[in-house]
């Protein structure tokens, strides 16, 4: 007697199987990538705020040192400061870290020549921050100056002079690449006259 057997079906993904897994695919890497773009964003804006309240420090540290640093225009110095500015222009620096050669609280360049206004400016003390990040201070137009006096350190906070808080506050904003959004993260670094720096 002869055996009848069915031919085997070959098995495999349809057409429309197929179309169906490529497109969940295509659907989770599109989510995934734009949330990855934010997120590196959003790093960097921890990254820039972590970096310009360690910036605060380091000014406060060669304060609390009594750091030498010569003021090429003569005299001597009074005390170390930051000046955090406001103005948009990527040609000019987000904020300097500087040496307080005379009597004012702000980063005084009046007085000096070209040469010594360049020693005023710590090295490496022109600091940019990356694309996207705006700065504010509350006060807009004037630059927010924090300036250490050895040797405990005292603490003067300014918008300008003669003007002086107990504390100031910079919000670095991380703004969208259409500018007429809204900020899609905001961090605060504040100062207080003790000398404690705050990042939030």
């Amino acid at each position: 007697m002869k055996r009848v057997t069915q031919g085997s079906a070959e098995k495999g993904f349809t057409m429309i199987e197929l179309l169906v897994v490529i497109g969940v695919i295509t659907l989770i890497s599109t989510i995934v990538f734009t949330g990855w773009r934010t997120g590196e964003h959003v790093l960097a804006l921890e990254r820039s705020a972590h970096q310009l309240a360690q910036d605060i420090a380091r000014v406060r540290e060669l304060s609390t040192r009594a750091e030498y640093m010569e003021c090429s225009a003569g005299g001597s110095i009074k005390g170390y400061g930051i000046e955090i500015s406001v103005n948009q222009d990527p040609k000019v620096p987000d904020y300097v870290l500087f040496v307080n050669c005379s009597e004012q609280d702000t980063l005084d360049t009046s007085g000096f020549t070209r040469d010594a206004q360049k020693d005023l400016v710590i090295y490496d003390g022109e600091k940019y921050l990356p694309e996207r990040i705006s700065v504010s201070d509350g006060d807009p137009g004037l630059p927010l100056t924090i300036t250490f006096y050895p040797p405990d350190p005292r603490v003067k906070i300014s918008f300008g002079p003669p003007s002086y808080e107990n504390h100031g506050t910079v919000t670095l904003a991380l703004v969208a690449e259409d500018s007429g959004m809204s900020p899609i993260k905001t961090m605060d670094i504040s100062v207080y006259k003790s000398g404690l720096i705050e990042v939030y």
